[in-house]
């Protein structure tokens, strides 16, 4: 009888032994594979756009455009240029270039900045606007004329949302 209680509890420690390597294997996995398919965060992430005539809205939300970004201070610069222009046009109108964090019941700007294009075409016009403290999520850019209307001209920019 000792023999037989003796082996019962020598194979019992070996389970159980066994059953927490195994438990062991699927916790590391796990961790493993969460640490996997978090989303990764860049520090800057560009972005280019065109408005040729009659547009006057361009919105990277609609277009697919997302840019997933750390918490951090964040910082909006590019350039932008008319290319083309309608004969007897008025403006250029100014442009409006917001950034909007996605949130789960409506989205929130974090940014927003208006740049005035020259009237000579192909002329380069840099921008930069300090938009503060934002927290890590998805984003994403809208640029518009001001007017909220097409004013004859097609413009042209390319950007980077950066954050320190």
């Amino acid at each position: 009888m000792l023999f037989w209680y003796r082996e019962s509890v020598t194979n019992y420690k070996k389970e159980m032994f066994s059953m927490k390597k195994i438990i062991i294997r699927i916790m590391v996995i796990t961790f493993a594979l969460l640490i996997m398919i978090q989303p990764t965060f860049a520090t800057s992430s560009s972005y280019s756009w065109d408005m040729p005539y009659p547009g006057y809205v361009v919105n990277g939300e609609k277009n697919g455009i997302l840019h997933n970004l750390p918490a951090g201070t964040l910082i909006d610069s590019g350039e932008l240029w008319e290319y083309a222009k309608q004969n007897a046009v008025v403006g250029p109108y100014k442009i409006c270039i917001e950034v909007y964090k996605q949130g789960t019941l409506w989205d929130t700007r974090v940014s927003s900045q208006t740049v005035t294009p020259s009237s000579t075409l192909n002329k380069v016009v840099s921008y930069s606007h300090n938009a503060g403290s934002i927290s890590a999520g998805t984003y994403y850019v809208v640029i518009s004329k001001l007017n909220g209307d097409t004013d004859g001209w097609s413009t042209r920019g390319v950007g980077t949302l950066s954050v320190n």
